[in-house]
């Protein structure tokens, strides 16, 4: 079933939370903060809430708080229960990211970890 791809430029907001499934795979949680304009017209920036497995999870685990990069991922729906009521959400995944830039060195970091690769016929144009 083909996804949404989603690309999201930022700066991490706030610490990765890392967990491990029963199986040992790693997870992360994290936010990426986004800049809605520059200077006088800056406007509160914009959080996504996003999730990482393996590699990437492990990746982001380790980025520093000034890193500034890019989340390549994909939008998942998905339902559940809560007191009885059925509910919806609409989560993003990141397959990779790129850092571009960490402010204090002023350098690029590594190269990018990809987990799950977007094949072409999951782009819908």
């Amino acid at each position: 079933m083909p996804s949404t791809l989603v690309v999201i430029e930022g700066q991490l907001h706030g610490t990765p939370e890392t967990k491990y499934t029963s199986t040992q795979k790693q997870i992360a949680n994290f936010q990426v903060s986004v800049p809605n304009g520059f200077g006088q017209n800056a406007k509160a920036p914009s959080i996504f809430k996003l999730s990482a497995w393996e590699e990437v999870a492990a990746q982001v685990a380790g980025l520093a708080p000034d890193a500034k990069f890019t989340v390549y991922g994909r939008l998942v729906a998905r339902t559940y229960d809560w007191n009885g009521q059925t509910k919806t959400a609409t989560d993003i995944v990141a397959d990779s990211v790129v850092v571009r830039k960490t402010y204090n060195s002023g350098k690029p970091a590594g190269r990018p970890v990809q987990n799950n690769q977007i094949q072409d016929e999951d782009i819908p144009f």
